[in-house]
């Protein structure tokens, strides 16, 4: 069972009993729970589940509610907000698809997809989310990474073996 968000309290496992027939013994089966908001991204990539990386912009949810009640006080509160917000996007997730990639855990298209619905993700969340309006021009450069370039040159090949099949077809 993994939880990609959550508020309150979520048991470490759950317990399911199985019963396969009236009056015969009952199996019991404990489901670990695993709590994707608290599992930084190096335990992510440990445990080989690189693709719930996107998920961890979730954590904004926790972020934007630590801040938000100060956010108008004072410009300090704001800047410490974009600076986690980078870290997050920069170096727990974009750096961990990237790093993925150069292991050679993810392909090219995997690290591409996965760059991809990171932004998608993000931009939900951005209009969904009043508090980030605000802070929308601010955080575009935080998705300028090396992927980028590795996405392009992915895109480029792709494109050269179209082409080239297209003339072996002729």
């Amino acid at each position: 069972m993994i939880y990609l968000y959550y508020e309150g309290q979520v048991p470490d496992e759950y317990v399911l009993t199985l019963r396969f027939e009236e009056g015969r013994e009952e199996y019991q089966y404990h489901v670990p729970v695993i709590k994707l908001p608290d599992i930084s991204a190096e335990e992510l990539n440990d445990r080989k589940m690189v693709i719930l990386i996107p998920f961890h912009l979730l954590k904004l949810r926790k972020m934007v509610k630590r801040y938000s009640a100060k956010m108008n006080k004072k410009q300090d509160v704001q800047e410490d907000f974009l600076r986690e917000l980078k870290h997050l996007i920069q170096d727990d997730i974009i750096g961990s698809i990237e790093a993925n990639h150069k292991l050679g855990n993810i392909t090219t298209e995997d690290a591409y997809k996965l760059r991809r619905y990171t932004q998608q993700l993000w931009e939900y969340i951005q209009t969904h989310t009043e508090e980030l309006k605000e802070v929308e021009e601010m955080t575009d450069e935080s998705f300028m990474t090396d992927i980028d370039i590795l996405c392009e040159e992915y895109n480029k090949k792709v494109e050269q073996s179209r082409r080239e099949g297209k003339q072996l077809q002729q």
